[in-house]
């Protein structure tokens, strides 16, 4: 039985905004909720991505479009060149 608050595992996939073209991002997070799940991937995209810091302030998660939401971690699903 889950305890209430305890982090849960999720697999996101996010779709940069559309002034980047049809870029995805996919993670994993580790979260109460796929709501939280998701915000922390968001957080992830905007730190990883390669806008310069000056668009970074620009952008918020609302530019970010969620999608798939995947409960548990599925690494085999990201990307790796």
């Amino acid at each position: 039985m889950e305890r209430e608050g305890e982090n849960k595992k999720w697999s996101i996939m996010l779709l940069y905004p559309d002034y980047s073209g049809l870029e995805t991002f996919y993670t994993l997070s580790e979260a109460p909720t796929a709501i939280d799940g998701i915000e922390a991937a968001k957080d992830e995209m905007i730190k990883v991505n390669e806008w310069n810091q000056d668009d970074i302030i620009d952008h918020d998660h609302e530019d970010i479009e969620v999608i798939l939401v995947l409960e548990g971690h599925y690494p085999e699903y990201q990307w790796r060149s």
